[in-house]
């Protein structure tokens, strides 16, 4: 999977490069998490722009990597999500994942 994590003042970014997040992805989510919020702050921000297609065992991935940064005292917020990906991920999380439009309201939302 290609990605990069980036760590600034109240969260760690995660971009992730594929067009593509599927069962091979499910592992190397969980890593990025691990080492990003080894790095610094508990909110993390996933943006995926590139990203056209996610399985369910990439949305099991990011529903348990928020439940990681909740249990730490943050958040995740996925950012510039695909309108198509964001109903499938609120209909097979029962709202529990949060969608910003971009990086950087996804940013603001730790401000509160």
């Amino acid at each position: 999977m290609k990605c990069d994590v980036s760590t600034h003042e109240n969260y760690s970014l995660i971009r992730i490069y594929d067009d593509h997040l599927a069962q091979s992805a499910f592992f190397e989510i969980g890593s990025l998490v691990q080492e990003a919020l080894q790095a610094g702050p508990s909110n993390l921000i996933v943006d995926m722009s590139h990203i056209d297609f996610v399985d369910s065992l990439a949305v099991g991935a990011l529903m348990a990597a928020n439940m990681t940064c909740k249990q730490m005292g943050g958040g995740l917020v996925l950012a510039n999500v695909a309108e198509r990906i964001t109903k499938i991920a609120i209909i097979a999380t029962s709202n529990t994942l949060v969608v910003a439009p971009s990086v950087e309201a996804a940013a603001r939302s730790f401000l509160n």
